[in-house]
């Protein structure tokens, strides 16, 4: 039979290695939440572009091929449009296909 001391620590330890887990689970989903909130108040202001992934931005998208990629992100954006390049920063990059939109645009991005 176990003594009352020895089943105490045993359970002390069990609750101790659960509090960490959740407690690591839950400061690694903040971390991307607040991420997230910090990145969508980055975004340019009526700027088109593609979301991202969280914490990797759009990175994940380019990876392979990103010139193909961004004519691809001109199409469906248009001319000019922003992406999000991160992984805990909040940078933003604003691509322009073409002189005249970068041009035009770049005056109002300012």
């Amino acid at each position: 039979m176990e003594s009352p001391a020895f089943d105490f620590q045993q359970r002390l330890t069990e609750h101790l290695i659960q509090s960490l887990v959740i407690g690591g689970l839950v400061a690694i989903a903040l971390c991307v939440v607040g991420n997230e909130v910090i990145r969508s108040r980055a975004r340019v202001p009526g700027l088109k572009g593609p979301a991202g992934w969280p914490v990797v931005g759009n990175l994940l998208d380019i990876r392979l091929n990103a010139a193909l990629k961004f004519q691809e992100y001109a199409k469906k954006y248009g001319d000019v449009y922003q992406v999000s390049w991160t992984t805990l920063k909040t940078e933003r990059i604003v691509l322009g296909f073409t002189y005249t939109s970068t041009r035009f645009n770049w005056g109002t991005l300012a």
